[in-house]
């Protein structure tokens, strides 16, 4: 199964970084929403943990809406990334043979492998802010 939350928070953080740097507009999420070609409710229910994460701040309110709580070249993939992904990248098989020497050591051994893809994962993320995404765009 997919898991879009990522790149749908990446896809609305670059529309604010837009907003943030070109005249620091809020936008709603029905303005967000139809730029994604999505439901403006998912758009707010993405939102939440970035602004948990203090990456977006909210004014609330008829003329209200979203923004960027900090410059887009402060914010990094990581830091989207770490907001939006509750699970982690991989995980061993928990219905195991205990008997057997090398399964009861799997658990143990694929966490260092999932420690080491998550280290390069996060890596590679932090090296790449939103200023940059928005200046490819």
């Amino acid at each position: 199964m997919e898991d879009l939350r990522f790149a749908t928070s990446v896809h609305i953080m670059i529309y604010l970084a837009e907003a943030f740097s070109s005249d620091g507009r809020l936008m709603s999420s029905a303005e967000l929403a139809a730029g994604l070609n999505a439901n403006p409710a998912l758009v707010r229910k993405l939102m939440g943990p970035l602004i948990e994460a203090g990456l977006v701040e909210t004014v609330k309110g008829k003329t209200g809406g979203a923004r960027l709580s900090r410059s887009p070249k402060s914010i990094t993939l990581k830091d989207i990334y770490i907001a939006s992904s509750d699970k982690e990248i991989a995980f061993s098989r928990q219905n195991i043979n205990q008997k057997c020497p090398i399964s009861s050591s799997m658990k143990r051994l694929f966490s260092n492998i999932a420690d080491g893809m998550e280290k390069a994962v996060h890596g590679y993320l932090g090296q790449t802010t939103l200023e940059k995404l928005l200046k490819e765009c």
